[in-house]
Parts: C-alpha cells; sequence; structure tokens
C-alpha cells in the first residue's frame, strides 16, 4: 500500500511531518530525517525515533525507513523534568521562608529595640512569631529551679494556665532544656500543648534559649 496514501495528515501532526521527511529525503532535499513521536497502547505509553535515509545511488528515489523503541529513555527524561520541576518549586518555597523569616527577624529585633524589660521582649517575640501565618502559637517558658519545672512565662495567647513540665519528663520542650539542643515533634501532640495553644497544631519546634553558659 502507498504509505503517502494512507497517511492521514490532517488528524495527526506527526504523520504531517513524517510525510515531509520522507518526501525530503527521496528528492534529495535531505540527508536524513528523524523524529520522536508518541505511539501510546491502552495499556502503557510509547515513544519511538523514526529515522529516514536515502538508499544507494543506484536505488535512487527510495528510502528506507526504521522506528526505534525509545520509551525507557523517554521515560526516565520526563522522570527528570518532573524532579527538575519540584526542585525548582522547592527552591522558590525556601526562598519564600528565607523572606519571610528575614523579614520577621527585623520586625522582632525593631521591637526589641524598644522594649523596657525582658518580660516586653519575650512578649513581643511570641507575638511576631504567631502573627505569621504557619505559626499557630508561640511562648517562652521559664526554668523554675525550686521544683526543676518549665513554666509559661509569655504566651501568644492570653490565659491563665497551671502547665508545670517537669525538667525530666519525655517531653521536646524538656529535652530542649536538658540538651540545649532544637527539639521537633510532628504528629499528635500532648493533650496540654493544645490546651496551652486553644487550638489544633500538628507539629512543634522547642528552642533553648542559651547565651553563654546560662540557660533561660
Amino acid at each position: 500500500m502507498n504509505y503517502f496514501g494512507t497517511t492521514d495528515v490532517d488528524a495527526d501532526e506527526y504523520a504531517g511531518e513524517a510525510v515531509a521527511g520522507i518526501e525530503a529525503v527521496i528528492s534529495d532535499e535531505q540527508e536524513l530525517f528523524t523524529m520522536e513521536y508518541p505511539c501510546h497502547s491502552p495499556d502503557e505509553r510509547q515513544w519511538f525515533l523514526m529515522r529516514v535515509a536515502p538508499l544507494p545511488p543506484e536505488e535512487d528515489g527510495s528510502a528506507v525507513v526504521a522506528h526505534v523503541d525509545i520509551t525507557q529513555r523517554k521515560l526516565a527524561e520526563l522522570a527528570a523534568e518532573r524532579r527538575s520541576e519540584q526542585l525548582r518549586a522547592e527552591r522558590s518555597n525556601l526562598q519564600h521562608l528565607i523572606d519571610r523569616v528575614e523579614g520577621l527577624v527585623t520586625a522582632v529585633m525593631d521591637d526589641v529595640m524598644s522594649a523596657d524589660s525582658r518580660e516586653d521582649i519575650q512578649q513581643t517575640v511570641v507575638d511576631r512569631l504567631a502573627s505569621v501565618d504557619s505559626y499557630r502559637f508561640a511562648w517562652v517558658a521559664e526554668f523554675d529551679i525550686r521544683d526543676e519545672t518549665l513554666r509559661p512565662a509569655s504566651t501568644s495567647v492570653e490565659r491563665e494556665t497551671d502547665l508545670a513540665i517537669g525538667l525530666d519528663e519525655d517531653d521536646p520542650v524538656a529535652r530542649a532544656a536538658r540538651t540545649e539542643e532544637i527539639q521537633f515533634q510532628t504528629g499528635e501532640l500532648a493533650e496540654r500543648y493544645t490546651a496551652l495553644a486553644q487550638a489544633d497544631i500538628g507539629s512543634m519546634a522547642a528552642v533553648p534559649l542559651v547565651a553563654g553558659e546560662s540557660l533561660y
């Protein structure tokens, strides 16, 4: 059957390109024609590479057409493109986070410079943190050496609380005080933190406030 006559160039853009490429090689307008195209089936995605090359001079006006399966290569390329897009999105999110944190630090520093006491500083910090969209609640705990407990000193939500965290507890706040290292917890948090925040919270960071050898 005539390849040109049976190819529906109007229904398929790749078919039109293929016919034009074959004709160009047959008429010596082009030495080699290649084209990558999809040929998906109901069960799987497939891609092929079409190569058209002229036959020797004695076979003038003829060409050999080959179709090479390049599915694995195309799938790898698509996976790499998706990963690249994810990395670009992650970089954008990170830059947004950096800009937000830098703005938060600047705002806190401006407010702290005008504070009259430690209490004012603590309240400024928790209020500023809680004003950021991704933070629901912030508070500062003070260590009571009399009974070795941590109790709220400043909170971003005004309320009376009798919360007391033992220094030896298996708790992110207690661990941060003991180790003087930042502690994180995600998933279900202790009910006392939900009660303190008066909100549902999904994760928590406990940051020790340390200067020199002193834990504040």
